[in-house]
């Protein structure tokens, strides 16, 4: 016996769970009633229906990968510019999907890598061949950002190395520097 309890306290606890029990299988015997299934059932579909039409309202997206202006809107103005002057043969307004811009600071330095491979545009010749694609890096220390490397080629990713930036490149060709590091004006090899 617990020290400090009585045995009429005991056995109200063990009258509580057998009751609580016994109301427990009682409560789940209500769903296996078929009007209970079938209220549960249009109350999911109704949720369904209101999910679609919200997605299609633009209220949340269900598609990750669905292109959006708002990818493009989003970016500081000189970077929205080249994308623009990139993407001259591309349907206006120019959309994009998620994967289209990748953002890294490094010691208040912000780097803003573009994906050309994600930007929707009819004419993908003018940005990306068969195996590689435009890519695009700015730079912006506290002011305007300005083009600091623009390749051709399967990916880049942005990361950090020893406390500054660093782009990994995914070469078509075995020679072509496959990490680059910021040395303060520019990426270069080592």
């Amino acid at each position: 016996m617990v020290a400090g309890a009585s045995r009429s306290s005991i056995w109200t606890g063990v009258a509580s769970t057998r009751f609580l029990r016994r109301k427990k299988m009682h409560d789940m015997s209500a769903f296996r009633k078929p009007e209970s299934v079938a209220r549960a059932a249009t109350a999911l579909l109704a949720l369904c229906a209101l999910n679609g039409a919200a997605a299609a309202r633009g209220g949340f997206s269900t598609d990750e990968n669905r292109p959006d202006s708002w990818y493009i809107e989003t970016l500081p103005p000189e970077v929205q510019a080249g994308i623009h002057r990139r993407g001259e043969a591309c349907p206006r307004p120019l959309s994009a999907t998620r994967a289209f811009a990748r953002f890294i600071e490094v010691s208040n330095v912000r780097f803003i890598a573009i994906h050309f491979h994600a930007l929707s545009c009819g004419d993908r010749s003018a940005l990306c061949t068969a195996d590689v694609c435009l890519h695009e890096i700015y730079v912006s220390s506290g002011g305007r950002y300005h083009l600091a490397l623009s390749s051709r080629v399967r990916d880049v990713t942005l990361t950090r190395i020893d406390n500054s930036a660093a782009v990994e490149i995914a070469c078509e060709s075995a020679g072509c520097p496959h990490l680059l590091r910021w040395n303060g004006r520019s990426f270069v090899g080592r």
